[in-house]
């Protein structure tokens, strides 16, 4: 039966493919695609259909850097058992529109396993590893399925104490999806920055998140209160079967308060509640990464790995980032450009 790709797709049919899958990315959801849209880029919603039956779909973003032009797919493409046999089909109609749009390359940041058969079948079409990551490759995820009491059994001792500790300090936890709530989430953020030293996504990008989920009940703003102030705050995405810790926040001189462990379990509740089975952790650093040999310095993120596992789980490795050069300006500009910042950064 023949293939046919095209960007004809109603966010009906898009969001039952995704959502009939395991564990589907919100990243690559229709509502993301408003997101976008809503920070001034332009959008691609690729179906790939055989027959009447979806069997893939990418969202892609046009990006216009200055050191390069480039179509990105976050977490994309996401495809079908069946859809994957047709990636080079696939492939080559992203090359058709890469081309049209006068871009440098293709990057794909995708959501499927780090294995020897992923890595073949992107170098087969011609796809290279990126040389900096744009999403979290290390993913930390916590199976959900089972009870409360399950679930509680598998943190360390200490999680489950730091957790009872906070309801007995007076934390209390606040759900919504007022943007109130958001403008609140993005001051405490601005402390969490200056902790950690990283380069945060725009504050609007927090507000349009959470505005353009909250039609569908797939967002929650979580807010912990200590002592009448706003200590720890965190954006969840609730999408499929697959709940996500997507942005977190606390305020440093309130350490010594468990405000965000509480914040975790309630969110997890939420999760058990919406029937997911995955509690989606976002990125960790693996022990390996945990020291620079370049940098001679530990890993900035090493406390928020060890706050992560504590609630158990397990590591997912995505196949890096990948690139599809379409330019000599990527190989001889962007290329070395972003080698220089991976090194820079320590990754």
């Amino acid at each position: 039966m023949s293939v046919v790709i095209s960007e004809e797709i109603s966010k009906n049919e898009w969001e039952g493919f995704l959502l009939g899958l395991s564990r589907p990315p919100f990243l690559q959801s229709w509502n993301m695609r408003a997101v976008h849209e809503a920070l001034g880029e332009e959008t691609l919603t690729i179906v790939v259909r055989e027959g009447d039956s979806i069997i893939g779909v990418a969202l892609v973003a046009v990006v216009r850097a200055r050191r390069g032009h480039y179509l990105y797919l976050p977490y994309g493409p996401v495809m079908s058992d069946a859809g994957w046999k047709h990636f080079d089909e696939l492939t080559a109609y992203l090359v058709k529109r890469g081309k049209e749009l006068d871009v440098d390359f293709i990057r794909s940041s995708p959501f499927i396993e780090d294995t020897d058969d992923n890595k073949s079948l992107y170098a087969g079409n011609g796809w290279k590893r990126a040389p900096i990551h744009m999403l979290a490759e290390h993913i930390w995820w916590l199976d959900i399925s089972g009870t409360e009491e399950e679930t509680q059994k598998g943190m360390r001792k200490t999680m489950r104490n730091l957790i009872r500790k906070a309801g007995k300090e007076g934390v209390t936890i606040r759900q919504s999806t007022d943007l109130k709530d958001v403008e609140r989430f993005i001051q405490i953020h601005k402390d969490t920055v200056t902790r950690h030293n990283f380069v945060p996504y725009s504050n609007k990008l927090f507000t349009t998140q959470v505005e353009s989920f909250t039609e569908d009940d797939e967002v929650v703003v979580y807010t912990a209160e200590y002592e009448g102030k706003e200590i720890s705050s965190g954006i969840m995405m609730y999408y499929g079967d697959m709940a996500s810790y997507h942005h977190g926040a606390s305020l440093s001189e309130y350490n010594r308060i468990p405000a965000s462990y509480v914040l975790q379990w309630t969110a997890i509740q939420e999760a058990k509640k919406r029937g997911c089975t995955t509690y989606n952790f976002w990125g960790i650093v693996p022990e390996h990464k945990f020291y620079s040999k370049v940098l001679h310095r530990p890993h900035p993120f090493i406390g928020v790995t060890k706050f992560k596992t504590g609630f158990g789980g397990e590591l997912y490795n995505l196949l890096p980032c990948q690139d599809l050069p379409l330019t000599t300006k990527y190989r001889f500009f962007t290329r070395p450009i972003e080698v220089a910042r991976r090194i820079k950064r320590g990754f």
